[in-house]
């Protein structure tokens, strides 16, 4: 185990926190979205508003078939009845998607309290892992840098398995003590 194996696990430990912190996010937001959705009657506005411009989509193709020998025979101009309701009757819950899209932005304030709370979670986390990985360069040894995770509370078991090679003390040559009691048992 050498010292730049350490921050490499330590770096790889950091990127897990802050997926963590992300993955956290996603789920507050989630859950908070949903109440928002709830308590604002999203759903039953969705439903009326799609059933009313499928009205109009509907009043308009008639008029249109009607009338098809004086009108355009173009029904999708940008700007027309067709294209302006069309996006809100594509497809099932099309209006409920664009009523999410535009008026529950994560600027509203609930939202944003929760954006904005994960937000300083991660810059103490990233603050935090810069600090550590700062302490652990600046150690002696590889050894040193283990116990001192140890310390915070890090869980080696997995590095430790994943190395082969012996751990680094302080000294200046590193001593695989593998090798030095080829005979048996230490005495």
């Amino acid at each position: 185990m050498t010292k730049k194996m350490l921050v490499k696990w330590l770096e790889e430990q950091r990127a897990k926190a802050l997926e963590d912190v992300a993955e956290q996010k996603n789920k507050a937001l989630e859950q908070a979205r949903a109440v928002l959705y709830r308590e604002t009657g999203l759903d039953e506005l969705a439903k009326q508003v799609q059933s009313r411009f499928e009205e109009i989509e509907d009043l308009v193709s008639a008029w249109r078939e009607k009338f098809s020998d004086k009108i355009s025979p173009q029904n999708a101009w940008y700007g027309s009845i067709h294209n302006t309701v069309y996006p809100y009757i594509n497809g099932a819950g099309a209006t409920r998607k664009k009523l999410i899209e535009y008026e529950f932005q994560d600027s509203a304030k609930t939202l944003k309290l929760i954006i904005d709370r994960f937000k300083v979670i991660a810059l103490e986390v990233e603050k935090n892992y810069k600090n550590v990985l700062a302490n652990v360069k600046r150690l002696d040894s590889a050894k040193l840098g283990m116990e001192y995770l140890e310390s915070l509370g890090f869980d080696l078991k997995e590095l430790l398995a994943q190395d082969t090679a012996p751990v680094e003390t302080a000294l200046s040559v590193p001593v695989d003590t593998r090798y030095l009691f080829m005979g048996g048992a230490k005495q």
